[in-house]
């Protein structure tokens, strides 16, 4: 009997280079698709970032990933906070298996700044899971400068949850903020997830250094072992 073989890899969108939403159940979210943005909140047209990567078992490629990058920013104008500006970072994530491989893990990782971290979609401690085939998960964040926006932009995106059981969790020690899907699946498994920040007024929000970057990892089964 063939001995199970596993692949594991991680793409990582740091450079800053730039890109509705499916029917319900028609397709999985890409990590190029826009979410749907309502209120005083503005793309930053200078800040944003997709990168892509393959990975490879014994020249066989097994998986390919996806993971996209976009700040957005709250209109001054609409907030009364004299000292801070607000807005967001919204992450877009997909593994892709190939060739019969199947997926059996997939994780994306932030590196949070250590300064100016405010809400987080999905919550940290969420548990949602997935039983009987693809269930339909959206994460909704609100920007409200910590109530000082009468009217808060929101983020909003939805993707597809394949069988299984997506965690969300949140390391002080490490800030590292992360949603890990565990399960089985030879179809595409994605990710979409907002961090709400804030800066001191005129300047620049975060950016992340390479080592800091949003990155997903997959783990693989071959085919025949899944």
């Amino acid at each position: 009997m063939t001995p199970r073989r596993k692949a594991a890899a991680a793409v990582v969108a740091v450079s800053l280079l730039v890109v509705p939403i499916a029917p319900a159940a028609a397709r999985q979210m890409r990590a190029r698709d826009e979410p749907s943005v309502t209120g005083p909140l503005e793309p930053d047209p200078e800040l944003h970032s997709c990168d892509s990567k393959k990975t490879r078992a014994e020249g066989e490629v097994v998986a390919a990933f996806t993971i996209c990058l976009q700040w957005y920013r709250l209109s001054p104008e609409r907030e009364a906070d004299p000292l801070n500006d607000y807005g967001a970072l919204w992450v877009r994530a997909r593994a892709n298996s190939k060739n019969g491989w199947c997926a059996t893990r997939v994780k994306l990782e932030t590196t949070l700044p250590s300064e100016g971290t405010l809400s987080k979609a999905p919550r940290a401690g969420s548990k949602i899971e997935a039983k009987r085939g693809d269930k339909k998960t959206t994460s909704m964040l609100a920007v409200d400068a910590q109530g000082d926006a009468p009217e808060p932009g929101t983020i909003e995106q939805s993707y597809l949850l394949r069988p299984g059981t997506l965690r969300v969790t949140l390391r002080d020690d490490t800030r590292t903020y992360r949603l890990r899907w565990d399960g089985l699946s030879r179809k595409a498994v994605a990710f979409a997830t907002g961090i709400e920040l804030s800066w001191p007024q005129g300047g620049e929000p975060w950016v992340p250094n390479e080592e800091e970057a949003p990155a997903i990892f997959g783990r693989f089964l071959e085919p025949g072992a899944c």
